[in-house]
């Protein structure tokens, strides 16, 4: 870990329990602040209290709101959050869908974690 690098507050939200685990773990052995959620209602409930830099977030969730409508209430609430989705199917259409927010990448499943943690740093700008 280099000692110049800023660290981020970020969120993951995704149902897969073991994947947000193993990111978190990951994330925060690189000295960021992480906090994680299996919905997208827990995560609105409970991870807003304090800005994050970098929201990860699952497309397709259970238990109501998707991945898209979770991180545009985020967005709404922190608009300089940096966003990096996650899905399992084509990434084509959640493109479209989240053309407005600020979109840093899009990682089809199954997750390339060396492309990810390349993101995290939270002086790199938002992508396409």
């Amino acid at each position: 870990m280099a000692c110049n690098k800023k660290m981020a507050r970020i969120i993951i939200i995704d149902d897969d329990e073991v994947c947000c685990s193993v990111l978190a773990r990951l994330l925060a052995r690189e000295g960021n602040e992480v906090e994680w959620f299996t919905t997208g209602k827990e995560a609105l409930d409970r991870g807003l209290e304090k800005e994050p830099q970098l929201l990860i977030c699952d497309w397709i969730l259970e238990n109501g709101l998707d991945g898209v409508d979770v991180a545009r209430a985020i967005w709404n609430r922190w608009p300089k959050v940096r966003i990096i989705f996650i899905t399992g199917l084509p990434a084509d259409q959640l493109r479209r869908e989240t053309h407005e927010l600020p979109v840093i990448h899009v990682f089809e499943k199954p997750l390339p974690l060396d492309d990810l943690l390349t993101l995290v740093d939270p002086s790199i700008e938002n992508g396409p």
